[in-house]
């Protein structure tokens, strides 16, 4: 089970020449639970791509789920590759945005993840940290077993749905004029031209910092 993830649609091309196109269904991030509740099992924090399909192929062949569909994990890269803690994209996180947009220059769809949390069971007297180092404000806190530890994010990412390929846009740092890091916020994209030329922008609104509301 997965909650406080987020989610995208897309059309994609049918599997063989001259079949219908589809459309896909992804979710990425959040908390996962196993039977739904947390009393049954550790909640772990997620950055894992997952897609919903009809059909799998299972040992060479291919099988109806009866059920009438399956999640499955789709594979992603990241193109920051000079930090190995980066390489397979953003750390997981739950409480984030994750938006989807067409590059006008390209054509190409990605998706944006920005922002979120890190919830994850501590043990002892643990401390939470990011795995990226890339927040410039994060919350800490040393916890006994149960508690939970959390630390808040404001970096920015963007994954080529054509490639599976995780770009760092943005890694944070309210010293380089960026807002604070937040979770459970909103955020939106506008499209706009200027000169002639057509870009694309990110509207963040609310949220929660670990100091209050932002």
């Amino acid at each position: 089970y997965r909650a406080a993830h987020s989610f995208f649609t897309r059309e994609e091309a049918g599997d063989g020449e001259g079949e219908a196109s589809t459309l896909g269904l992804y979710i990425w991030g959040g908390r996962e639970m196993p039977g739904g509740d947390s009393a049954l099992g550790t909640t772990k924090t997620t950055n894992r791509l997952l897609k919903f399909v009809m059909t799998a192929e299972i040992e060479g062949k291919v099988e109806d789920w009866k059920e009438g569909g399956h999640w499955v994990p789709v594979a992603t890269t990241s193109a920051e590759t000079a930090d190995p803690a980066l390489s397979a994209g953003p750390v997981g996180r739950s409480d984030h945005t994750g938006v989807l947009y067409t590059d006008p220059a390209t054509g190409k769809e990605h998706f944006l993840v920005y922002g979120g949390r890190l919830v994850e069971p501590t043990s002892g007297a643990a401390v939470a940290a990011g795995s990226n180092g890339t927040s410039s404000r994060s919350s800490r806190s040393k916890g006994s077993g149960g508690q939970m530890a959390r630390e808040v994010y404001d970096d920015m990412w963007s994954l080529d749905l054509d490639t599976m390929v995780w770009t760092l846009l943005y890694a944070g740092g309210e010293k380089d004029g960026g807002p604070p890091a937040r979770f459970l916020h909103a955020s939106s994209i506008l499209m706009e031209e200027e000169g002639g030329e057509k870009g694309v922008k990110v509207v963040v609104c609310g949220g929660l910092t670990f100091f209050g509301n932002s």
